[in-house]
């Protein structure tokens, strides 16, 4: 390991209350040549000398009033909201030299802009506590190698009674139209139906669980399938085109948008075909896949490694530099900020 560069890297989220660290190695940040930090508002990194360089991740968004030392071109940022969700401005984007996002912004320069999936956080094995999230797993290892849950259901759903968007609307029917078919077979958890504190009570009992996305933009497979694959459930899945095409496809049961019939009918042949026992080892490798894929940690570690002599040459900020929120004040701020320091 001493023959090797090392890595620091600041990771800056607003969802800063969650237990991020248990998708490391070691539970504390480490992932390999790796060190993350769980930053909170003022940061000025300190140089280490067995570290090559320092790095920043934001997910989202960073804490209000962060600042950081970290030049532009070692700031990444994961876009974690769909367009109709959440705006991030031109002058969001600009304070980050690599942009993740499922979808493509034009304002950011070809070389910064990365089209892929935003990794968001996994929720099984998490509630909620007086004290905040509490996971019932330290580290990675904890999650990789747990045993196959004792499977006493047979296909599950999480869905809340929302219906204040077409995509949620569209969802509910579908799951009314499944609970008309499967009758007693189905069991619905979520806001409305059964709600539960932690997923993997949802999910873990069950040998299928019906995945459905809020949206289905090419890349933007969420935690919600994560979380199948991890409680070892085969996905029945409505949601990004494009992923049967990433994964092995195998491992998933892919149904067809805006068919609702045509999907209860996927699903009847899954459980009719006993598809989970069949494909138990393209489950394993999904599962294998999406920890090393769907996990922000080791997506960020492959870009660090990976990185041009340009960006890794760069040197630190003599001074902290704000990174500012996507709100209209924030931007407001940003530019008075540049004005500041560019007269």
């Amino acid at each position: 390991m001493a023959d090797h560069p090392q890595y620091s890297c600041q990771f800056a989220t607003i969802h800063s209350d969650w237990p991020w660290m248990r998708q490391t190695e070691d539970g504390c940040g480490g992932m390999g040549r790796v060190q993350f930090a769980l930053a909170q508002q003022a940061v000025e990194a300190q140089p280490n000398p067995r570290h090559a360089e320092i790095w920043l991740v934001v997910f989202d968004e960073a804490p209000a009033g962060f600042c950081t030392t970290v030049p532009r071109e070692r700031r990444i940022l994961y876009v974690t909201e769909p367009p109709e969700i959440k705006k991030y401005p031109r002058s969001y984007l600009a304070q980050f030299g690599i942009v993740v996002s499922p979808y493509d912004f034009r304002s950011v320069e070809r070389r910064s802009m990365v089209i892929g999936n935003p990794c968001l956080n996994w929720h099984f094995g998490v509630s909620r506590s007086d004290s905040g999230y509490v996971s019932k797993f330290g580290k990675l290892d904890d999650l990789r190698h747990l045993p196959m849950p004792q499977k006493t259901g047979l296909v599950s759903v999480v869905c809340s009674n929302k219906t204040a968007t077409e995509a949620q609307r569209a969802r509910l029917a579908l799951v009314e139209l499944l609970r008309d078919r499967l009758g007693d077979a189905l069991h619905v958890y979520g806001r409305g139906f059964n709600p539960v504190d932690d997923k993997m009570s949802a999910i873990a009992p069950y040998k299928y669980h019906v995945v459905l996305e809020n949206n289905l933009l090419p890349y933007f497979w969420t935690e919600k399938l994560s979380d199948a694959w991890l409680g070892w459930s085969l996905p029945l899945y409505l949601g990004a085109p494009n992923l049967a095409e990433a994964c092995p496809s195998a491992g998933i049961v892919p149904l067809r948008p805006n068919a609702p019939e045509a999907s209860v009918a996927l699903v009847v042949q899954a459980l009719e075909s006993q598809l989970w026992d069949i494909r138990q080892a393209e489950l394993a490798q999904c599962r294998a896949w999406m920890l090393e894929t769907t996990n922000v940690f080791a997506s960020a570690v492959r870009m660090l490694e990976t990185a041009t002599d340009y960006r890794r040459k760069q040197p630190m900020l003599a001074v902290p530099e704000p990174i500012f929120g996507v709100s209209r004040a924030d931007v407001a701020a940003m530019h008075r900020q540049g004005r500041t320091q560019n007269p």
